[in-house]
């Protein structure tokens, strides 16, 4: 059986190169592909933070996944502020 391996989303692109288009369009794939909110913003926010790092530490002009992480998906828990559970009547 073969394994599939993971296909680099930029992997064609200099950092140097890397502009808010790329990431924008790259957001609109996964959201096309069913990739689910939550797993959307990590990977997006994880790629923000790199991207801080290397503005930081490689001389890097500009982050320009600064403004594309989406909105922080709400949670879903219906236990989400409800009262605990206590047997104690």
């Amino acid at each position: 059986m073969r394994r599939a391996r993971p296909r680099p989303a930029f992997g064609r692109l200099r950092l140097l190169d890397l502009g808010p288009k790329h990431i924008e369009r790259w957001i609109a794939t996964q959201r096309k592909a069913k990739r689910g909110k939550v797993t959307v913003y990590r990977i997006v926010s994880t790629l923000r933070n790199a991207l801080n790092a290397a503005v930081r530490s490689w001389g890097l002009r500009y982050n320009p996944a600064k403004h594309s992480v989406p909105a922080r998906p709400r949670t879903t828990d219906s236990r989400a502020g409800a009262a605990p559970d206590s047997d104690l009547s």
